[in-house]
């Protein structure tokens, strides 16, 4: 529980005028999506973009208010807040609002009503809490390796935080990790910190679905909105390649994120979609 209290964010809803609500959000991520469904939905939008950035919500014509910072962090600051309070703002946050503001600043210093339970943001942004939230589910997830040294089948390497894939690796052994984990801070992209935090879980090999749900505290029910696979930088291009080209082609590909693939599931497997919402739902309370 961070320094902003429940009742400190109610006394500032009782001032807003209820009649002239706004939706804000950070200018990254899913910010399209959500400005304009509040759009759809009649509410006044606005948008905390970082100066240079601005020009797709401009061109898509999803926000009425724009306040452009210097950087994305600089949401946190007591001016940017001021002027989200005085629109009557409800933030609603997101993978980069979480990783470029810093938990530690949304759970004390973000004084701006926002939607959901800020709260569980700390439980979806630091691995090993949401693994145990899975894991408290009974919801089945890949095993979990506490060191490198006990690698002893092919594993999947991540990094805390929003980074979309940036610095993921396969390896199959501790000197292939620890050869990948050179080679990924001689590219710049992580840091002896980020090392630290590894997340070393079993590579399961078959289909990925990113799923899609809305809980809703109002009605009790988990909504299944969609679902979409990952276009990933170089991966998706390097298995392109003939068998022979990869081998012969001295590269460790990287699973940076650049893009979605709608994805449909066969109706067969939607009862397991719907149970693992559910477990995690259930144990989320």
């Amino acid at each position: 529980m961070g320094e902003v209290k429940k009742e400190d964010i109610l006394d500032i809803l009782a001032k807003y005028d209820k009649s002239e609500i706004t939706i804000a959000t950070l200018g990254s991520h899913t910010s399209l999506h959500i400005l304009q469904g509040a759009k759809e939905e009649g509410f006044r939008t606005a948008i905390v973009c970082q100066k240079g950035r601005e020009i797709p919500y401009q061109r898509f014509g999803v926000a009425d208010e724009y306040i452009i910072v210097d950087e994305f962090k600089d949401i946190v600051n007591e001016d940017v807040q001021q002027k989200l309070r005085d629109m009557n703002a409800i933030v609603v946050p997101h993978g980069s609002f979480v990783a470029y503001a810093g938990l530690d600043n949304v759970e004390d210093k973000f004084n701006v009503p926002m939607f959901g339970n800020r709260d569980v943001l700390r439980w979806e942004a630091e691995r090993d809490k949401e693994r145990a939230l899975l894991v408290e589910g009974d919801v089945r997830i890949p095993f979990k390796y506490d060191s490198p040294a006990d690698i002893d089948r092919p594993v999947m390497v991540k990094f805390p935080g929003a980074r979309g894939g940036r610095g993921y690796f396969v390896a199959s052994s501790t000197e292939e990790f620890d050869a990948k984990i050179e080679a990924m801070k001689a590219r710049g992209w992580l840091e002896d910190s980020d090392v630290e935090a590894a997340h070393i879980e079993e590579y399961v090999s078959g289909c990925n679905y990113c799923i899609h749900y809305f809980y809703s505290a109002l009605d009790d029910t988990v909504e299944l909105m969609g679902m979409d696979t990952r276009y990933e930088s170089s991966i998706d291009g390097f298995v392109r390649m003939p068998a022979k080209d990869q081998l012969d082609i001295d590269l460790s590909p990287s699973y940076v994120v650049t893009g979605n693939h709608p994805a449909v599931i066969r109706e067969s497997l939607l009862p397991q979609v719907f149970d693992m919402a559910d477990k995690l739902v259930e144990s989320a309370k």
